[in-house]
């Protein structure tokens, strides 16, 4: 094993990358989500009408399908290998734990990533193709309907793809079989979505819209929704709407993806 930090992180992501690669259900997946984001928006018409109706379209599939993809990917990284005796053995090695982690995280994080990318990126050339006259490639101003707001929704997109993964592999770290895994990762997934976004909802009184819009980061699922109203249907429309605070929407998937890194770390240590 390589002695350098950045030698051993890179060598061991390009293997984790890999695997995901070429794991045949996770093309499969790919295929589908491109498939269902395509079929969405031929069949409501927002593939005709332009980027901003088809963002509004794929809004809520994405947001439920997105961490099905991340989830089939991180779920059974860490646990696997602890399971075949691989985080035992690299434990003799000088590689930090950290570094273990870090590696996951990096490796499957392109992986997932270019998967979004691969799955969304038609359903963009299908807006272009079918779209009408005022379907642009590049904005002339600040509400023009053109490909940078799909880009955003694609960045965005993929952040959030990078908070579930992260809380995936975090799960994947503490638990102690496949089933489990994955009955932990619904019910914390769950618990993160609807019951946070249920509660806000009740102390819209109690806190006020503001304070709801702040608190909404604190749900990756709403920070997520945010981010995409608030950077990409908001500018379309001139800034029409008050749908999230979009730098604390952003840092709150930050986050995610830290702490879900840090779990992970401590969860492994005692190894």
């Amino acid at each position: 094993m390589t002695r350098h930090p950045l030698t051993r992180l890179r060598v061991l992501a390009r293997r984790e990358a890999t695997t995901v690669l070429t794991t045949r259900a996770f093309g499969l997946l790919v295929v589908a989500l491109a498939v269902l984001a395509a079929g969405l928006v031929s069949v409501s018409g927002a593939a005709a009408s332009g980027y901003l109706p088809a963002v509004v379209d794929l809004l809520p599939a994405l947001e439920l399908l997105v961490p099905l993809l991340a989830f089939t990917v991180g779920y059974r990284a860490l646990l696997d290998d602890r399971r075949r005796g691989e985080l035992a053995v690299l434990s003799t090695f000088p590689v930090s734990r950290a570094t273990v982690v870090a590696s996951v995280l990096v490796g499957r994080g392109v992986a997932l990533t270019a998967g979004i990318v691969a799955a969304l990126l038609p359903t963009m050339g299908l807006v272009w193709f079918a779209g009408g006259p005022t379907t642009q490639l590049v904005a002339t101003h600040s509400s023009t309907d053109s490909a940078v707001l799909f880009l955003r929704l694609l960045s965005s997109t993929t952040l959030f793809g990078l908070a579930a993964l992260s809380v995936a592999v975090a799960v994947s770290a503490v638990a102690g079989g496949t089933r489990s895994a994955a009955a932990t990762l619904v019910a914390l997934w769950v618990a993160l979505t609807a019951v946070v976004d249920l509660g806000l909802v009740e102390a819209l009184d109690t806190l006020g819209s503001e304070a709801v819009l702040a608190v909404l980061a604190l749900s990756p699922a709403g920070a997520y929704r945010g981010i995409v109203l608030q950077t990409v249907v908001d500018v379309a429309t001139a800034g029409s709407i008050r749908a999230a605070a979009p730098l604390a929407s952003a840092v709150g998937l930050c986050c995610w993806v830290v702490g879900g890194a840090g779990v992970a770390t401590y969860a492994i240590w005692r190894i």
